[in-house]
């Protein structure tokens, strides 16, 4: 099983507490109903055998749709281009259908169904768009996720106890925090390889891929990666595919 580590949205000056309780459930409701009580369990009704019965069962849809209202996307917080809204954006929608990387037949489709996109791909590099993500072979990821699964490779190198911080979802202060230990990590095994081009150097490539080279790497672009959204005051959520 891979792992996508998507950047959350940040939450609206002043909704801090309820974005958190928010994302608290909406995880919480991926696997059932969360615990109660909260404002967002509904009642609903179910036949069997002819018998109705009434059920508490958890409203996702206002939770996500509240979730959405309280808080701004990664694209508002980088003033990311729009589709629908931009040229350049448009412009990019209709390339993007004759590449294959948007589920459209035409241009015009295109602008119809991902009208709102934002377009982190007219953007320049910066650590927010990590070497080592998801969207080069999938583009059903933005170009800010992360492939955490580069990092659960190296497990028997890293540990398991930093890597299991990355199995839940991660508020911007907690991202702060995950970014640090990431960051203290990398420097400590640089110390350890002779190799000195690496930290920093985001188009690093070993001649030895998949070795501690490449570990080294993955981490010191992971803690960028981390403490640059955290900064920014976005968490991240994990995907598991």
């Amino acid at each position: 099983m891979d792992i996508a580590l998507n950047v959350l949205p940040r939450p609206k000056p002043g909704r801090e507490a309820e974005f958190e309780t928010l994302l608290d459930l909406l995880d919480a409701g991926r696997w059932g109903n969360p615990p109660e009580p909260n404002p967002y369990m509904i009642e609903k009704r179910s036949g069997m055998l002819g018998l109705w019965r009434k059920k508490q069962v958890f409203d996702w849809d206002t939770a996500a749709k509240r979730f959405d209202d309280i808080s701004d996307d990664p694209g508002i917080t980088l003033n990311a281009p729009v589709v629908g809204k931009h040229d350049q954006a448009d412009a990019w929608a209709g390339q993007a259908v004759v590449k294959g990387e948007l589920d459209a037949k035409t241009q015009a489709e295109a602008l119809t169904k991902f009208k709102g996109l934002y377009v982190f791909e007219l953007l320049p590099v910066c650590d927010g768009f990590p070497v080592y993500s998801p969207n080069i072979r999938d583009k059903g990821y933005d170009r800010s996720s992360f492939y955490g699964s580069i990092l659960e490779a190296y497990e028997a190198q890293i540990g398991a106890e930093l890597l299991e911080t990355m199995h839940g979802p991660l508020l911007g202060t907690e991202l702060a925090e995950w970014a640090v230990k990431l960051r203290n990590w990398a420097d400590e095994f640089a110390k350890t390889l002779p190799n000195k081009d690496i930290i920093g150097n985001r188009d690093f490539v070993s001649d030895d891929d998949g070795g501690v080279e490449t570990c080294l790497h993955a981490v010191d672009q992971a803690a960028r990666w981390a403490a640059y959204w955290s900064a920014l005051g976005h968490g991240i959520e994990p995907v598991f595919y």
